[in-house]
């Protein structure tokens, strides 16, 4: 039984998730989100039952928001090259919400939270660049010599390292979005066929 009506719920959510991505997981209090909604705590309690399910309800519907932005970047383009430029659209648009506290919080604070969030976002990218490297091959425009498995793993590893914090370490003064953008750019590009 939900407690929440669907707007309240998709309230705190939206409060939640703004809150996780700019400020990080351990700075999100529920009497917070009873201050910034105007729904009291307790409702907040009973609905969600707990801060670990409202975090894991705010990171399903960010990934089910990239997934639908995704799908609508690939629908959009008629080839491989325009389906890819809007992919790594989607991945630089997407990548903004996440502050240094929230990467921060999430590999310092609870690693198996790290863990799940990783595999379900791991899930949508094997999706969508499974879907993109097929388009790409059946088109003729991708290289030969590169599998699409590697190419996603390798995808995976990068986008691990800048979460971790490795390439951002390296890169002082560079935002998440730039570097982000920058890698996905580098890998979709080497695939091409010149």
């Amino acid at each position: 039984m939900n407690i929440l009506d669907e707007a309240e719920a998709s309230k705190v959510l939206d409060a939640a998730r703004h809150h996780i991505f700019t400020h990080g997981i351990r700075s999100l209090t529920m009497d917070k989100l009873a201050a910034d909604t105007g729904i009291s705590k307790r409702l907040i309690y009973a609905h969600f039952h707990g801060k670990q399910l409202l975090l894991e309800s705010a990171i399903n519907t960010k990934l089910s928001e990239m997934d639908r932005d995704l799908t609508d970047a690939e629908d959009s383009a008629s080839n491989f090259v325009d389906r890819m430029q809007a992919v790594v659209v989607v991945l630089r648009e997407h990548s903004k919400e996440y502050s240094s506290a929230y990467i921060h919080d999430l590999l310092e604070s609870n690693p198996l939270f790290f863990e799940w969030v990783r595999t379900k976002r791991a899930k949508v990218l094997d999706e969508h660049f499974g879907r993109l490297f097929a388009s790409g091959r059946s088109e003729g425009a991708i290289r030969g010599d590169i599998s699409d498995e590697l190419f996603i793993e390798i995808y995976k590893m990068l986008t691990d390292g800048i979460l971790m914090g490795n390439i951002m370490k390296k890169k002082a003064g560079t935002t998440v979005p730039e570097i982000y953008g920058q890698i996905v750019a580098v890998m979709l590009e080497g695939t091409l066929l010149r």
